[in-house]
């Protein structure tokens, strides 16, 4: 029998897979302050003959390229969660822990979102600060009602099962919330990663049975959610397959090319889209989102993340503290960074601008939103590593399976 005191530890992580998850999290950090507080360098002023518009057309933007940052948290779920569910096949206790897993901390960034709304509601800083930035980001987001159901609902039902109106590929719109009411936006990811999670474990367990069901799956699962982000998390599975599989080694020259190609093709997906993935956007096929430019940018999150786990020079330079400390945080920084931004942030552009001019403002309220979040971030990570134990505690002893 396992003592409760091993059943209660965290897992063994890889502190190079959490450093590429740090530097994701940290491009959709810069796309939000972008957005909130510099939005010409963020919106679809991209042909214009401007700062923003040549920055925005550059690799430049890969900094900021939120959306890339996302795609690659999903192509590392896929890439991690393969082994675990493998190793340890307990289909329902796999998805109690993983649902353990993103519930604590999807509750508690809901919580400080509401604490932070509600000491600053009668400012209503972020419709303030939209007024001198120009950001439609804050004008229109972060619109909840203060209310302990709302609270509730938004972070059990819509965080980790139903989505928002905007990124749900599963559910018909009239069903979901728009993702302005929600408490924290970006919580919209974590009902892509539970649905992720059921897909994955269910091609696991056609492999199991037959190669044969387990092709045929697989070829289903692709025709369907080619189009969703649901596809990258079969993708991760699939190099994590294909690396335990082949001998490994590394090949500098054709990781630096697939990292070379991957990046070119995420800071173009915006300005230039290729013209057959477009097609393949404009297509009428079930479970399907607005892709345009973003199947672009999916091809070339998939070709970065396989350059970055095999190149080793890359492996060694990003083992750095700072950066091993960034990797620890990135699941906290990314879900308090966004009721911080729009509370806290906010509120010092509102009292900044009048005394020092809009410019200086702004740019306060960025720098006050980046220290408020890596000042907190690890008070949070307390609450990230609960829902760890709680996770392993749900999954129970690990069973080794064949």
């Amino acid at each position: 029998m396992i003592p409760i005191s091993t059943v209660w530890q965290a897992p063994v992580r890889s502190t190079y897979l959490d450093v590429i998850r740090g530097l994701a999290c940290l491009q959709v950090l810069m796309l939000h302050l972008a957005e909130a507080f510099f939005p010409l360098f963020a919106t679809d002023k991209i042909h214009d003959n401007s700062l923003g518009g040549y920055v925005h057309s550059s690799p430049l933007y890969l900094i900021y390229d939120g959306y890339t940052g996302v795609f690659v948290f999903f192509l590392l779920s896929g890439y991690v969660l393969t082994p675990s569910f493998s190793k340890d096949y307990q289909p329902a206790r796999q998805l109690a822990a993983r649902w353990g897993r993103l519930l604590i901390p999807a509750f508690m960034a809901c919580l400080l979102s509401l604490v932070i709304k509600w000491l600053v509601v009668d400012l209503d800083p972020t419709v303030r600060a939209a007024e001198l930035s120009g950001s439609v980001f804050l004008k229109d987001w972060w619109r909840p009602e203060l209310t302990w159901a709302n609270l509730l609902h938004d972070s059990f039902l819509n965080a980790l099962f139903m989505g928002y109106a905007e990124t749900s590929a599963l559910f018909a719109d009239q069903y979901l919330q728009s993702i302005d009411t929600s408490f924290v936006a970006p919580l919209w990811t974590l009902s892509v990663e539970m649905h992720g999670s059921i897909l994955l474990l269910a091609l696991i367990s056609l492999r199991k049975q037959s190669r044969i069901l387990y092709g045929l799956g697989l070829a289903l699962a692709c025709v369907l959610f080619i189009r969703t982000y649901y596809i990258l998390f079969i993708i991760g599975h699939l190099i994590n397959l294909q690396t335990q599989n082949a001998q490994h080694h590394q090949n500098t020259r054709t990781a630096i090319l697939f990292l070379i190609t991957g990046m070119t093709l995420c800071f173009t997906g915006e300005t230039s889209p290729l013209g057959f993935l477009e097609k393949v956007c404009q297509a009428g096929m079930p479970m399907s989102l607005d892709c345009s430019g973003h199947i672009q940018k999916m091809i070339g999150a998939i070709l970065m993340f396989y350059g970055l786990l095999h190149h080793k020079g890359l492996k060694d330079l990003l083992q750095g503290r700072l950066l091993e400390q960034l990797g620890r945080y990135s699941f906290s920084i990314y879900l308090v960074h966004f009721p911080i931004l729009c509370g806290i942030g906010s509120t010092v552009v509102v009292f900044a601008a009048p005394l020092y001019g809009t410019p200086i403002g702004l740019m306060a309220g960025a720098l006050a939103t980046l220290a408020a979040t890596f000042a907190i971030a690890p008070y949070f990570h307390h609450i990230d590593q609960l829902a760890m134990r709680v996770s392993s505690f749900l999954r129970g002893p690990v069973r080794t399976s064949s």
